[in-house]
């Protein structure tokens, strides 16, 4: 799954990913290669990113979200 996060001034982070959790108004929820399509809005708080060459614990990305 590809992903790109980016600010107006920057590209946060952008590559193949295997998995992503986002903070969004119903909870926290997890997006997989595979998942159903959505629409969701994300609230403020902590994304975390597993890279597609995530090898074991402690390698994954955390991007922080504000209003």
């Amino acid at each position: 799954m590809k992903l790109k996060i980016s600010s107006p001034a920057e590209v946060v982070y952008q590559g193949e990913i295997a998995k992503i959790t986002l903070p969004t108004e119903n909870g926290i929820i997890s997006v997989s290669a595979g998942h159903a399509p959505m629409v969701s809005s994300i609230k403020p708080g902590i994304i975390t990113v597993w890279p597609m060459e995530y090898i074991k614990p402690a390698q994954e990305i955390y991007v922080s979200t504000s209003k």
